[in-house]
Formats: structure tokens, sequence, C-alpha cells
């Protein structure tokens, strides 16, 4: 059996000691940039992966609440009203000299629908405790309440009597029309009325919004639909978690 002093005799004849060779060092070197491109490639992978779905999760977060906000503005459309003594103050809805109407009325309840957007007064301020119909009494004029959809926005303005326009983006991008109109409007009989021409807007009864929302450029859009029964009659009750979104 070799010594120690025999072996390091031999290792310095045979030159072992001479260290690692160029081309073990270009191997190790290659080896290391594939190993560490792999592990940058996963990690890259799984920040896009993160985004993505942080980015559906904000644009279905905000879906959802377009499909509970608006349905209650609409559920509350009424014939507007200004106040018992006198017209809104500056800033307000224009009124006509025959738009201070009782509640439960068809006429001036609805202003105007196009493709993208819906317009209307809605008691937004009242809220008696039953469904009462033509026999409530407003305590407060009605606001003008406006849904659209615009670059890809989904955008809800309310301009209250005497205070100033309150806007709010519930969905911020990626929204785009499910069907032609994003308000398809329905009088009593059920017939579709158009919303690209003169609508008989005092005959609107129903109303169905329908959009889709893709939450990044590779994402599957996602198509969300619910329909609003327009009854005619005063509020029965706007929840405040509803009024204070409207308002925010």
């Amino acid at each position: 059996m070799l010594t120690v002093r025999q072996r390091l005799a031999t290792m310095h004849r045979t030159g072992v000691d001479a260290g690692i060779t160029l081309t073990e060092l270009l191997v190790t070197m290659v080896l290391m940039t594939i190993v560490m491109g792999l592990a940058l490639s996963w990690f890259l992978g799984e920040s896009s992966t993160d985004t993505k779905t942080q980015n559906s999760s904000f644009a279905q977060g905000g879906a959802r609440t377009v499909l509970q906000s608006w349905p209650a503005l609409l559920q509350v459309a009424d014939s507007p009203w200004y106040g018992r003594t006198a017209l809104p103050a500056s800033g307000s809805p224009t009124p006509s000299p025959t738009a201070t109407l009782a509640p439960g009325l068809d006429t001036g309840r609805f202003l105007a629908i196009t493709a993208n957007s819906i317009t209307f007064n809605a008691d937004l301020a009242n809220a008696p405790s039953s469904n009462c119909g033509d026999s409530c009494q407003r305590s407060a004029p009605t606001s003008q309440v406006t849904l659209a959809l615009s670059n890809g926005a989904l955008t809800q303005t309310i301009v209250q009597s005497g205070a100033a326009t309150k806007s709010i983006t519930l969905v911020r991008t990626g929204a785009a029309l499910a069907n032609t109109c994003l308000f398809t409007a329905y009088d009593s009989a059920g017939t579709a009325l158009s919303c690209t021409s003169a609508t008989p807007l005092g005959s609107i009864a129903r109303v169905v919004l329908a959009f889709t929302v893709t939450p990044d450029l590779n994402g599957t859009p996602q198509t969300y639909q619910t329909s609003i029964g327009i009854t005619g009659q005063f509020a029965p009750e706007v929840s405040s978690s509803a009024t204070a979104s409207a308002g925010t």
C-alpha cells in the first residue's frame, strides 16, 4: 500500500496537480448557463401566471359588482321629481316645465338608450319600508343615472339634485358588447325595442344587461348577463351597500 508521501510523489510526476483544464471549465460554464436559463424561464412563467390570475380576479370582481349595482340602480328607475318647492340647483339635470311627475309613471323615466349606454331617472335617495306604488311620498329628488361602456371600461355616472356629478369605473379594461347592445330593452309584451334608433322609452318594461370581459390580451372572454324588470312602481328599498357604491 502506497504511503501518503509516495502518492504525492506520484501525483507530482504525473501532473495531476495541474488544476482544471480549459475543456472542463467550458463544460461547467455551459451546464451552469443551461441550469440558470431553465430556472429563469420557470420564474418568469410563474410570474406571468400570477399576473394573469390577478388580472382575471380583478376583472371578475368588477364584473360581479356591475351585476349587483346596475340592476339595483335600474330597479329604482322612476319618473323625474325635483322636490316640492324648487327646481334643482346648478349642476343637476335640467328639468322641463312638465318634468315634475308623480312616482310610478313611465313618462321621463328613461331618457336615452344607445348601443353602449342607458340614461334614466332613479329614486336613489327614497327608500320606503314597503312597495307602496303610487301612494309613496317622495322625500328626496330623483337622480340622473348613466350606465355606459366606453373604451373597454364599464362606468356609472350619477348626478344628484343639488350635488356634483359622481362617477365610478367598475371594470377598467377588457369589457366589450356581448350582443348588439349593452342594454336590450323589452316592452310589457316581451317585444325587443331597438337601442340604435328611436326606441319608445316610455314602454320599457324589462332590460337585459349583457357584456363580456377579457382579463388580459391572451385571456378568454367571459360573458355576464342579467335581466331587470321595470315595475313602474316606487322603489321598495335601496340597500345601503348599493347606495354607497353608487355615490363613491
